[in-house]
């Protein structure tokens, strides 16, 4: 018998006695008019019948006339030693069976080259104990770098020379990334799920391949959780490492934000996604050799907005070689009356309906970019403005190395953008490019990243300053276009004490230009450190000095830039303001329509800003107006015969309109309100 079943019998009996008791005392003071008192039959409680009740026998007690007196019934109560409580033996938590890992002992037979590895990464899943693991791995992977108290770059050849500790980096950085909590929860799950995480932590190309390639807006737990169910949807270990890649592509692509086809409310499922390639690589239908493509290939093919069905359907009829898939955007014919009228000729918006009826820009693109995407091709849209207002045109890889941009684009559209497939968000076109610089792909920039994986740890163990930094610079020497590497390297320094000098921030800043001299994004960076950290040692004329410097640069360097044009523009006119003086502020935008003003998107950038400035000189405001027509006149109006360009300039013209009427001038936005539609009838007449 249990503590609990005897507590529950001692209760039941005590509660018996209580009452009888209570009865007694009641009938022997015989009070006046006092009903009698019939007890209902008693039920003997069991010692079995207990057992199977886990509550007390409850005592019926109703209102009768009459009863005999009772006598109270002495119950003994017995209590055995220990019966409350159950003696609880103390939980025993084991060792941790690896207590150090030697990594100068490389053993060919396993896939780690570590049995210590392989033996602490199995025990921490078996038992849940990933922070265990976690404290073991950082602790020896700093040893190196604790006994000889320096940095230098041949230490670091060495480390980086050293597969286990490679690996053990990589490891470490998963189970940092994501919440321990987490991961106990993700291979708590099953057996396959423990299998899973096993396979993934000791294999090291699977490892480097999924942190090689995460970015930081990826939900990783939720990628995890994908690439597990392609896995255990693929029993054959053949297959599974073949197409080890796709199946990353797939969990990075669809671990955020949906994916669905046009007209569908379904958003496509990952496994059927790797299933549809897998099926069609192996029939040898596509394009390219899947097995052979990189992760940051193959993001931008798994992300195909197709039905299955569609996808079937490009790879049928789509015809046409890899290397001149840009044939594919003009094989669509151009619909003019889709463009002017807004005419839809589709029954459903299909890859047949579109061969079959034609389409505008944004038709041939999505034709070009989904077709190359089912056979197999990377391939994005990019979409951007210029004279002839939004447009739209295809990018792909003719071959593993590079992106070809150029196809459908028109001259002056260099500055496009497109949607990243693996991040769901906006990118430069001249970052796409970045990602395809053969520089991206060497072995010396998968070994920068494992450097910029332990510098974290180096960090972390509060490493002295001067060695952390002089193990940023090996990095940034070993592989200088990792963005991600100068933004924590910039970090840094910003945290060091004493600060840095202007002369060293100036050093600094001079090699981010000297390095990104071709990728204007990551340029500009130089630019936001000189505004951070130099200016505040300049007097107003050094920075306006600085700015026109920078302005020049621009012009030169990336002239179709206009995002970074028009950035440095509203800085420098933003100091500009600060004097108050028209006449310096009225030099400025007139330069600034002479050289920005003949694209007609800076024109109209630079037409916005300076109308404002009205707000503050009202008196002004004529000398403004004209200022903005005139130079609308001499460099954007050319009347043109195009109609995508003449409806560029009819909405100049209205928005001139616009300012004649803000500032009180009737007359003037009423003729060219009268242009503006004049021009409207006469372009649209010509286009059909």
């Amino acid at each position: 018998m249990n503590a609990l079943n005897t507590f529950l019998i001692i209760i039941t009996l005590c509660l018996l006695s209580f009452v009888t008791k209570l009865y007694i005392d009641h009938s022997t003071e015989a009070p006046v008019n006092v009903q009698p008192v019939e007890v209902v039959e008693e039920k003997t409680i069991t010692e079995d019948e207990t057992k199977e009740h886990s509550q007390p026998a409850i005592i019926k007690v109703e209102e009768v006339i009459e009863a005999p007196a009772l006598q109270p019934i002495e119950l003994p109560i017995v209590i055995e030693k220990d019966s409350f409580v159950d003696e609880i033996e103390p939980v025993k938590i084991k060792a941790f069976p690896v207590t150090s890992i030697n990594f100068d002992r490389f053993d060919k037979s396993l896939s780690t080259g570590s049995s210590q590895l392989e033996e602490a990464i199995g025990f921490a899943i078996e038992n849940n104990r990933f922070q265990d693991l976690c404290n073991l791995l950082k602790n020896e992977l700093y040893q190196p770098v604790k006994k000889i108290r320096k940095i230098d770059k041949r230490e670091l050849d060495e480390l980086l020379g050293n597969p286990i500790w490679n690996h053990g980096v990589n490891v470490h950085t998963l189970l940092e990334l994501l919440a321990k909590e987490d991961l106990g929860q993700l291979v708590a799950t099953s057996e396959n799920s423990k299998k899973f995480y096993r396979g993934i932590l000791t294999n090291p190309e699977a490892l480097t391949q999924l942190l090689y390639n995460l970015s930081p807006h990826d939900d990783l737990k939720k990628a995890l959780i994908i690439w597990q169910d392609i896995w255990l949807s693929e029993p054959d270990e053949e297959i599974r490492t073949k197409y080890l890649n796709l199946a990353i592509a797939c969990a990075l692509v669809f671990d955020v934000g949906n994916i669905k086809p046009k007209d569908s409310y379904t958003p496509i499922d990952a496994i059927s996604r790797y299933t549809i390639f897998r099926e069609n690589a192996e029939a040898r239908r596509l394009k390219t050799i899947l097995s052979k493509l990189e992760v940051s290939d193959l993001v931008w093919v798994v992300d195909v907005a197709l039905e299955n069905e569609e996808i079937e359907w490009a790879v049928r009829r789509a015809n046409f070689s890899r290397r001149r898939w840009g044939k594919s955007y003009g094989h669509i014919e151009y619909l003019m009356e889709r463009a002017v009228n807004g005419e839809n000729p589709y029954d459903s918006y299909t890859l047949a309906q579109i061969e079959k009826h034609g389409g505008i820009c944004g038709d041939q693109t999505y034709f070009s970019v989904n077709t190359a995407k089912a056979n197999g091709i990377p391939a994005a849209g990019v979409s951007g403005t210029g004279d002839r207002g939004g447009h739209a045109w295809l990018a792909y890889k003719p071959n593993d190395e590079e992106w070809d941009t150029t196809t459908g684009r028109y001259e002056d559209y260099s500055n496009g953008s497109v949607k990243n497939s693996q991040t769901n968000r906006k990118m430069a076109e001249f970052d796409l490019m970045l990602l395809s610089d053969r520089k991206m792909k060497s072995q010396k920039v998968r070994q920068a990243k494992t450097l910029l994986r332990f510098i974290r740890i180096l960090e972390t163990m509060k490493h002295d300053k001067i060695e952390v930094r002089q193990a940023y610079e090996v990095t940034l020497d070993r592989a200088p276009l990792i963005a991600e590497s100068w933004t924590e390297y910039v970090g840094f320094l910003e945290s060091v004490d004493p600060e840095l000098t202007q002369k060293e921030w100036q050093t600094v800043i001079a090699s981010i230009e000297r390095t990104f001299k071709e990728h204007p994004t990551m340029w500009m960076t130089a630019r936001n450190i000189t505004q951070k950290h130099i200016w505040k040692h300049l007097d107003e004329e050094e920075i306006e000095n600085d700015q026109s410097r920078y302005r020049r640069e621009i012009t030169r360097k990336f002239p179709s830039r206009r995002d970074i044009i028009q950035q440095v523009l509203v800085d420098q006119i933003a100091t500009v303001l600060k004097t108050e003086d028209f006449a310096k502020i009225r030099s400025f935008y007139r330069q600034a329509f002479r050289h920005f003003g003949k694209d007609t998107l800076n024109y109209t950038f630079i037409s916005a800003q300076y109308f404002k400035v009205t707000k503050a000189f009202p008196d002004e405001s004529d000398t403004i107006c004209d200022d903005i027509e005139n130079y609308f006149s001499r460099y954007v109006d050319k009347e043109s015969g195009d109609y995508f360009k003449a409806k560029t300039e009819i909405g100049i013209l209205k928005t001139i309109s616009k300012y004649y009427g803000e500032i009180g001038d009737p007359r003037k936005a009423k003729k060219y309100s009268k242009e503006a539609k004049k021009r409207q009838e006469k372009s649209k007449k010509n286009a059909l």
